[in-house]
């Protein structure tokens, strides 16, 4: 049997050829052999042809295709030879937010080998060049590897979901092989690669998932709750992959550098293993090599740190770290950070030995007597103080970071001295608010060095304010606000 079939859009044509035994006799439908040849030829292919066929992960698709493939099917299995050219090529993929135009792209596939020559695309600004190669049995991928290059001189923007993450440069390589008993595998090897985030703290988008608060469904006559079915049902694919082997992701990054402008630069060293199966699990390490970290002017010195996964909440990893700032005053102040995320504890000391008020007041003001003396305090209150005063502003940028909480640090001269504060607005008009009143207090002022305040803004120019004091003073205010 020889079968054609041709198929022309344009100046761009299509053709494929099948040749294959066929036995038919006395039989209802005729029987084909297990050896066959086919053979597809392209020429000037545009691949907006495909576009309704990827639209589920792409919403553009173009350029032109030129190739020539064979496949050989006998009883010993199948073969692929041949090779294909795409040039002109631009793809836009939602999940990352970004158009990559000026796609070109060479493969050659040989004894059902694939070698990816050269790749090379151009984002907003920036290119990426990769080369790389793939091993199939039958139609199944076993093997494949690829390296992905980015010129320094090239940087290409990072987004995830459209939303901007910072400029990227480096080399990234990937190995994947999934043998035919065991787990799959893919190592990842960063030798260099380097990310630079603006100064300015990125606002993520809103998350599309399903909101755990919503059920669909239905009363029954006797008040029960059934929920339905929704859509997407789980298909057949759904359920061939939970039954898949699991993943093993080791990563190794040898020279990784963040740069958050001039705020902070560090350097990542370190090994992971990732183990993807029903649930989740991290081992191993990140050291932080070097660094450095501006708190308006101050330059601390990261000199060491490690992030710890012991493979249980890869979520909340072990962190040690240790920042150094050497003061005008020949002081070595030390920032020190132990425990998990959720629990960790930052201390404070200085070399020469310096008290916690002490070291307030000359992160504060410049001076061990600047501001006063604050009065023997708990080290972590110390640390709340000196974060919301002489770190307003790179901590607003770390709040936008961890959390979409609307939640402000600031510090407050109004009452004739620096007060830290820390505001966290509930709703249009309810906002809490915890602000540390620095040095002694003077005759005829309120022991109370912590307050918590809550204002609920009745109109436009009123208020309520209520304020509670760690000494147990107490206040309950009308306020009538106007602007001039």
């Amino acid at each position: 049997i020889v079968s054609e079939l041709r198929l022309q859009v344009r100046d761009g044509t299509t053709r494929g050829v099948l040749n294959a035994p066929m036995q038919w006799a006395k039989r209802p439908l005729p029987q084909i052999g297990q050896r066959a040849n086919a053979k597809l030829t392209l020429r000037d292919f545009q691949l907006k042809v495909l576009g309704p066929l990827v639209g589920s992960f792409a919403n553009e698709l173009s350029g032109v295709l030129e190739g020539d493939v064979q496949v050989a099917i006998t009883p010993e299995g199948t073969r692929l030879s041949g090779s294909a050219h795409l040039s002109d090529g631009a793809v836009q993929v939602p999940a990352i937010g970004q158009r990559f135009s000026e796609v070109s792209a060479r493969v050659v596939v040989s004894d059902n080998s694939f070698q990816l020559e050269e790749f090379s695309a151009r984002g907003a600004t920036g290119r990426v060049k990769a080369t790389g190669s793939a091993r199939l049995d039958g139609f199944a991928l076993r093997e494949a590897a690829l390296k992905a290059t980015i010129a320094e001189n090239e940087q290409l923007p990072i987004t995830i979901e459209g939303a901007a993450i910072g400029d990227a440069w480096g080399t990234v390589k990937l190995s994947y092989s999934a043998p035919l008993s065991g787990a799959r595998q893919l190592a990842i090897d960063v030798p260099r690669f380097t990310l630079i985030t603006p100064d300015t703290a990125h606002r993520s988008l809103q998350s599309l998932d399903d909101d755990e608060g919503i059920r669909v469904g239905a009363h029954r006559a006797d008040g029960a709750f059934v929920p339905l079915p929704v859509q997407p049902l789980e298909t057949e694919d759904d359920a061939a992959e939970e039954g898949r082997p699991p993943l093993r992701i080791r990563v190794k990054l040898r020279n990784v550098t963040f740069e958050r402008g001039s705020i902070a630069t560090v350097q990542l060293v370190g090994e992971l293993t990732v183990v993807l199966a029903e649930e989740m699990t991290v081992d191993g390490r990140i050291e932080l090599r070097r660094g450095e970290l501006d708190v308006q002017g101050k330059k601390f010195e990261i000199e060491r740190g490690v992030i710890t996964f012991d493979g249980k909440d890869p979520e909340n990893p072990t962190i040690t770290a240790t920042a150094r700032w050497d003061s005008p005053t020949d002081h070595a102040v030390f920032a020190e950070y132990s425990g998990d995320v959720e629990n960790g504890k930052l201390t404070l000391r200085a070399e020469p030995p310096l008290t916690q008020d002490e070291i307030a007041n000359l992160l504060m003001f410049g001076s061990t007597e600047g501001g006063g003396g604050v009065g023997e305090t708990d080290e972590s209150d110390v640390a709340l103080a000196v974060a919301g005063g002489t770190a307003a502003q790179g901590l607003n940028q770390g709040i936008s970071d961890l959390t979409n909480l609307d939640v402000t640090a600031r510090v407050d001269q109004s009452t004739g001295s620096a007060r830290p504060e820390l505001v966290y607005q509930m709703s249009r008009r309810v906002a809490a608010k915890v602000s540390r009143a620095l040095g002694e207090p003077t005759p005829g002022e309120s022991l109370d060095r912590t307050f918590l305040t809550l204002e609920l803004r009745l109109r436009r120019h009123w208020a309520l304010s209520a304020l509670l004091g760690d000494r147990g003073a107490t206040a309950l205010d009308l306020i009538w606000r106007r602007r001039y």
